[in-house]
């Protein structure tokens, strides 16, 4: 139902503004003396700190903001406390004439935590910060029912791995693909691996693999439209 409050461009503030799901959305008002709906209530939508601001309303309250100043734009609000810091870059190396692969595994938890694991066999090193911490700003258990994650993989594989042996041992480099939106009710995995390489046979067994690129994440709140996203590289080589 219309606020009545309709400004020059024939705008009602429902209209314009996100309507109040927390419950600390500001009202048009000092000392409750502001504008009411036709209940009686005064006038609260969503605070603009969940959104952004939209164009001046035309109405102002007794200190001279406008309607503007208080609340966020329809559309905007948001209340994701996803927290992505900045990941990576990651790589691990891992060079042997016997024996070789290097693997990365990033976890987030349903808890609101994440997990870094690399792995070097042989020969190698490894780098890349942080190896754990929090995806949500409150971790708890269960936090994750409420959210939802996406991953974006641009990577590519070179696999010079040669095996003439009569005995075959293929590598099998692999990545996490692109995913769709999955719900954090449930652990989800980011895994590129070059796959355990073995050497040997006389010469037979050689050469190397890599798995590199990189990931976009995204996380937002099941129903909002507002996205936390963080970009990383990820580097994975091993050589026999």
């Amino acid at each position: 139902m219309p606020q009545t409050y309709a400004n020059a461009a024939a705008q009602n503030p429902e209209d314009v503004y996100d309507p109040d799901v927390v419950g600390d959305g500001p009202t048009a008002s000092i000392s409750d003396i502001g504008y009411r709906n036709a209940a009686g209530v005064l006038l609260r939508f969503a605070a603009l700190k969940y959104g952004s601001a939209a164009a001046n309303h035309g109405y102002r309250i007794a200190d001279g903001r406008d309607f503007s100043a208080l609340w966020a734009k329809k559309g905007t609000a948001s209340y994701n406390d996803a927290v992505l810091g900045t990941f990576g870059p990651y790589s691990a190396r891992s060079s042997s004439s016997h024996d070789t692969g290097a693997s990365f595994s990033l976890v987030f938890k349903t808890d609101g935590t994440f997990a870094v694991t690399m792995t070097s066999l042989q020969g190698g090193s490894k780098s890349g910060t942080p190896t754990s911490g929090g995806w949500h700003k409150a971790p708890a258990a269960g936090v994750g029912n409420l959210y939802e994650i996406q991953f974006v993989a641009t990577m590519s594989i070179n696999n010079g791995y040669v095996d003439s042996s009569s005995d075959t041992y293929p590598a099998y480099p692999s990545y996490t693909a692109t995913t769709g939106w999955l719900p954090l009710s449930a652990a989800r995995t980011i895994a590129v691996d070059t796959g355990h390489l073995l050497g040997g046979s006389v010469g037979q067994r050689y050469g190397s693999v890599a798995v590199s690129g990189t990931y976009a994440v995204n996380i937002r709140k099941v129903g909002f439209p507002q996205v936390v996203a963080t970009t990383f590289s990820v580097d994975m080589q091993a050589m026999i």
